[in-house]
Protein backbone atom coordinates (compact mmCIF):
# COMPACT_ATOMS: atom_id res chain seq x y z
CA UNK A 1 0.00 0.00 0.00
CA UNK A 2 2.93 2.32 0.82
CA UNK A 3 4.22 1.56 -2.85
CA UNK A 4 1.16 2.92 -4.31
CA UNK A 5 0.35 5.66 -2.13
CA UNK A 6 4.41 7.29 -2.89
CA UNK A 7 4.05 6.27 -6.51
CA UNK A 8 7.35 4.32 -6.46
CA UNK A 9 6.87 2.33 -9.62
CA UNK A 10 6.42 5.76 -11.36
CA UNK A 11 9.58 7.01 -9.39
CA UNK A 12 11.55 4.24 -10.61
CA UNK A 13 10.06 4.63 -14.30
CA UNK A 14 11.54 8.14 -14.13
CA UNK A 15 14.94 7.19 -13.04
CA UNK A 16 15.76 3.95 -15.30
CA UNK A 17 14.82 7.53 -17.75
CA UNK A 18 16.89 9.34 -16.49
CA UNK A 19 20.17 6.63 -16.29
CA UNK A 20 18.78 5.68 -20.25
CA UNK A 21 19.20 9.86 -21.16
CA UNK A 22 22.31 10.11 -19.26
CA UNK A 23 23.50 7.36 -20.05
CA UNK A 24 27.46 8.62 -19.46
CA UNK A 25 27.12 9.43 -15.90
CA UNK A 26 27.12 6.40 -13.81
CA UNK A 27 23.93 6.50 -11.95
CA UNK A 28 23.34 2.83 -11.22
CA UNK A 29 24.42 3.59 -7.42
CA UNK A 30 22.33 6.51 -6.90
CA UNK A 31 19.03 4.38 -8.40
CA UNK A 32 20.01 1.36 -6.41
CA UNK A 33 20.28 3.79 -3.07
CA UNK A 34 16.61 5.26 -3.97
CA UNK A 35 15.06 2.09 -4.09
CA UNK A 36 16.63 0.71 -1.09
CA UNK A 37 15.35 3.81 1.11
CA UNK A 38 12.29 2.85 -0.82
CA UNK A 39 11.91 -0.35 0.69
CA UNK A 40 12.81 0.39 3.80
CA UNK A 41 10.60 3.39 4.80
CA UNK A 42 7.77 1.35 3.16
CA UNK A 43 8.63 -1.75 5.57
CA UNK A 44 8.95 0.87 8.99
CA UNK A 45 5.48 2.09 7.51
CA UNK A 46 3.96 -1.56 8.34
CA UNK A 47 2.90 -0.70 11.82
CA UNK A 48 0.07 1.65 10.31
CA UNK A 49 -1.74 -1.16 9.43
CA UNK A 50 -1.57 -3.54 11.89
CA UNK A 51 1.48 -5.36 10.62
CA UNK A 52 3.84 -6.71 13.35
CA UNK A 53 7.63 -5.86 12.15
CA UNK A 54 8.19 -9.46 12.95
CA UNK A 55 5.84 -11.19 10.63
CA UNK A 56 6.86 -8.75 8.13
CA UNK A 57 10.51 -9.95 8.51
CA UNK A 58 9.58 -12.97 8.26
CA UNK A 59 7.83 -12.18 5.16
CA UNK A 60 10.65 -10.31 3.75
CA UNK A 61 13.26 -13.93 4.37
CA UNK A 62 10.62 -16.45 3.24
CA UNK A 63 10.46 -14.66 0.02
CA UNK A 64 13.91 -14.42 -0.38
CA UNK A 65 14.06 -18.20 0.13
CA UNK A 66 11.44 -19.41 -2.19
CA UNK A 67 13.31 -16.93 -5.19
CA UNK A 68 16.62 -18.50 -4.41
CA UNK A 69 15.29 -21.77 -7.19
CA UNK A 70 13.40 -19.43 -9.68
CA UNK A 71 15.19 -18.37 -12.92
CA UNK A 72 13.64 -14.60 -11.93
CA UNK A 73 12.71 -12.59 -9.54
CA UNK A 74 9.09 -12.11 -10.11
CA UNK A 75 7.58 -10.39 -6.65
CA UNK A 76 10.80 -9.94 -4.82
CA UNK A 77 12.32 -6.69 -6.17
CA UNK A 78 14.99 -6.21 -3.71
CA UNK A 79 16.64 -9.24 -2.43
CA UNK A 80 19.92 -8.28 -2.38
CA UNK A 81 21.56 -10.21 0.39
CA UNK A 82 22.85 -6.98 2.32
CA UNK A 83 19.68 -5.24 1.26
CA UNK A 84 17.39 -8.14 2.99
CA UNK A 85 19.55 -8.26 6.39
CA UNK A 86 19.74 -4.64 6.65
CA UNK A 87 15.85 -4.26 6.13
CA UNK A 88 15.23 -7.47 8.71
CA UNK A 89 17.56 -6.05 10.72
CA UNK A 90 16.02 -2.14 10.98
CA UNK A 91 12.34 -3.98 11.30
CA UNK A 92 13.19 -6.01 14.36
CA UNK A 93 15.15 -2.72 16.06
CA UNK A 94 13.85 0.14 17.11
CA UNK A 95 15.21 3.25 15.67
CA UNK A 96 15.35 6.67 17.51
CA UNK A 97 13.64 9.69 15.90
CA UNK A 98 16.72 12.16 16.04
CA UNK A 99 18.62 9.32 13.91
CA UNK A 100 15.18 8.85 11.74
CA UNK A 101 15.15 12.45 10.74
CA UNK A 102 19.04 13.10 10.25
CA UNK A 103 19.03 10.20 8.29
CA UNK A 104 16.01 11.64 6.24
CA UNK A 105 17.67 14.77 6.08
CA UNK A 106 21.06 13.68 4.64
CA UNK A 107 19.32 10.93 2.30
CA UNK A 108 17.79 14.77 0.91
CA UNK A 109 20.95 16.37 0.52
CA UNK A 110 22.06 13.58 -1.09
CA UNK A 111 19.51 13.22 -3.60
CA UNK A 112 19.94 17.34 -4.14
CA UNK A 113 23.02 16.93 -5.05
CA UNK A 114 23.40 13.96 -7.13
CA UNK A 115 20.78 15.39 -9.25
CA UNK A 116 22.29 18.73 -9.45
CA UNK A 117 25.38 16.51 -10.89
CA UNK A 118 23.32 14.59 -13.43
CA UNK A 119 21.12 17.73 -14.65
CA UNK A 120 24.17 20.20 -14.43
CA UNK A 121 26.66 17.69 -15.51
CA UNK A 122 25.92 18.16 -19.10
CA UNK A 123 26.77 22.35 -19.40
CA UNK A 124 30.26 21.55 -17.55
CA UNK A 125 31.24 19.08 -19.93
CA UNK A 126 33.07 21.12 -22.89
Amino acid sequence: MEHIRYKDSLVRVILDFIGSVFWWVPTQWLQKRIEEGQEVGCDLKCKNYGINPIDLASAICKSAKNSLGAPRQVFAYHLAKYTIHRRVNLLLQAVPNRFRRLDFSLSCLALGIAFLIVFLGRFWIF
